[in-house]
């Protein structure tokens, strides 16, 4: 059942192996994730059609971003995007996990490994990508924009998960995790049939922290 987070367990196992093996390159890979500050999240739950969008733009701008940094123009990264709308206390809370090579390949099939991301520039692109789209959908007027930028001098957060050239299973447990539901048999605490209420762990409310 949708519904089922053992269900939805096994689907995470059997979705990250089909990726290692079908889909994935036997090459180093990188965990992303792009968020967005509160209230920019509240705009996307009453627009919903503009999530499609939002995670391609998110893709496309990884992909440029990795590719910038290696040496043939016309090789290309590999990336693999999945949104996610919940947070750790199922809050609305869209975001992007985005699974990526670290490197690019080129048509002859060569492999260039990129350089290390600048976390500033991307912080700031992802920042413009969400705010334009938004003042092209007619949920933010310029002024509105430019008050956001403003107070997010500094882009919107993005976070690189670690990676291993040598780790081999790291692209699995990283594709397990991006199709994980968002509620674990292990956070159910307990369960109230009379109010068909369930008590779930979790931990703890965290503020949005913009890019230091």
């Amino acid at each position: 059942a949708r519904g089922c987070p053992s269900c939805a367990r096994k689907r995470a196992l059997l979705w990250g192996r089909w990726l290692t093996t079908e889909v994935l390159l036997q090459r180093p890979h990188r965990h992303w994730v792009l968020t967005m500050p509160p209230e920019i999240r509240a705009l996307f739950r009453t627009r919903r059609r503009l999530l499609t969008k939002l995670l391609s733009s998110g893709a496309w701008l990884l992909r440029q971003h990795i590719q910038r940094s290696c040496p043939n123009l016309q090789a290309v990264a590999g990336v693999i995007a999945v949104l996610q709308t919940w947070g750790d206390t199922l809050n609305w809370n869209p975001h992007l996990h985005l699974l990526a090579t670290r490197g690019c390949l080129a048509p002859n099939g060569r492999w260039y490994p990129a350089g290390y991301p600048s976390y500033k520039i991307l912080a700031r692109a992802w920042r413009e990508v969400v705010l334009n789209l938004l003042v092209r959908a007619a949920a933010l007027t310029t002024q509105e924009a430019d008050n956001l930028r403003r107070k997010y001098k500094k882009g919107f957060l993005v976070y690189g998960g670690p990676w291993s050239a040598t780790d081999n299973d790291l692209p699995r447990r990283t594709a397990e995790y991006l199709a994980r539901p968002p509620l674990s048999d292990g956070r159910i605490a307990g369960y109230d049939p009379q109010s068909a209420t369930a008590l779930v762990h979790h931990k703890g409310l965290r503020p949005y922290a913009p890019p230091a």
